[in-house]
């Protein structure tokens, strides 16, 4: 087990490595990067 902010860490490291491996696919991935970056950044 690894606390909230390892967690935390290791999703934005995730959701980073995901947004560009989207690059490929251009401005149609981009509804793909919001919900990821919301997910990654929200606070509830």
């Amino acid at each position: 087990l690894v606390g909230v902010e390892t967690s935390r860490r290791v999703a934005a490291q995730l959701v980073g490595k995901a947004i560009a491996d989207l690059g490929v696919l251009g401005e149609r991935a981009e509804p793909l990067r919001m919900i990821a970056r919301f997910i990654v950044d929200r606070k509830t």
